[in-house]
């Protein structure tokens, strides 16, 4: 057999005040999507995240009912779901908030 992991398709900082405070973002909790030092995308292409349509600078909130924060990161959520299953992301883009649909898939 094999493991398998659920998977999103996003590289994403948990925002702390301090990240809150120096990217200058409306909110003190949630993943903001951001590509990563080495320059690979915020998204990665054909994920689950980018036919969902999210994109980097979004900031997801919640999965399901359940607040993105440092203490529940957002990986950690996503580990509680199954490969296929259909989640809730509730994101925050260019100030509104708004919920997205993922069908997850494996990483």
């Amino acid at each position: 057999g094999k493991i398998t992991y659920p998977f999103l398709g996003v590289q994403y900082v948990i925002i702390t005040s301090d990240i809150q405070k120096e990217q200058k973002l409306p909110v003190d909790h949630g993943a903001l999507i951001i590509s990563s030092q080495d320059g690979s995308s915020a998204v990665v292409p054909n994920s689950p995240a980018s036919k969902a349509g999210l994109k980097g600078g979004d900031i997801i909130l919640q999965l399901g009912s359940q607040d993105i924060t440092k203490d529940i990161p957002l990986a950690d959520l996503i580990q509680k779901h199954q490969i296929g299953e259909n989640i809730t992301l509730t994101i925050l883009r260019d100030g509104k908030q708004m919920n997205i649909s993922v069908v997850l898939g494996e990483r």
